[in-house]
């Protein structure tokens, strides 16, 4: 977390053209998301594991938003045609989440509350999972057709690794408590997470 961290913050001390202010926008979201399914699942069955994801994901949630102070310091929040487009999909994409969520009931029982919704697990992991890959899919999109995205390397490297590390911590959760609705949410919005990396990865290599 902290070298991860660490080096895309010196990267925005250094120079913030070409960053995707809603990858930094909608990464809160997810980690906000994700903090609450860990505080859910160590609320229903408190233990060292679900604790130590609720600690982890409190130190994203810091991370995101050191690099929001340094950009707001520098003066260097801007705005173009990709974020427009990201925050769009967001919206549509949380928007399908609610649709779905109330249509099918998603074991809330028939046309659930907003309110209920927002608690239920699965419709969290929708949400984090939309708000990690939409930025990550678009930044490989800028990449590949030529548009300049900054990320420092080590940034995109060991983020393989954090995401890894934060999905094998939920997994061993589930081993120790057993089957857990907010755990698994954790699981497969993490999981979406290392697949639209992956896919942003192979095209910063190959560019």
């Amino acid at each position: 977390m902290v070298v991860f961290g660490t080096a895309q913050l010196f990267e925005l001390a250094e120079s913030t053209q070409g960053t995707s202010v809603t990858w930094i926008l909608l990464w809160q979201g997810f980690v906000v998301v994700n903090l609450l399914l860990a505080v859910q699942a160590n609320r229903e069955k408190p233990n060292r594991e679900n604790s130590r994801l609720v600690f982890t994901y409190i130190g994203w949630t810091l991370v995101g938003l050191s690099w929001f102070a340094v950009m707001l310091v520098k003066g260097t929040l801007s705005w173009n045609q990709y974020d427009t487009f990201n925050i769009s999909l967001a919206i549509v994409c949380t928007a399908a989440t609610f649709v779905q969520a109330r249509r099918k009931g998603w074991h809330m029982g028939a046309m659930p509350t907003i309110r209920a919704m927002l608690g239920d697990p699965w419709v969290r992991a929708c949400l984090a999972l939309a708000y990690k890959s939409v930025p990550q899919i678009t930044m490989a999109v800028q990449l590949f057709v030529g548009v300049p995205v900054l990320v420092a390397g080590l940034t995109v490297l060991i983020g393989h690794v954090t995401v890894l590390l934060r999905f094998a911590q939920a997994f061993l959760a589930i081993r120790k408590v057993g089957f857990n609705r907010n755990l698994v949410a954790i699981l497969i919005s993490e999981g979406g997470n290392e697949l639209s990396w992956l896919a942003f990865t192979l095209v910063w290599l190959y560019t």
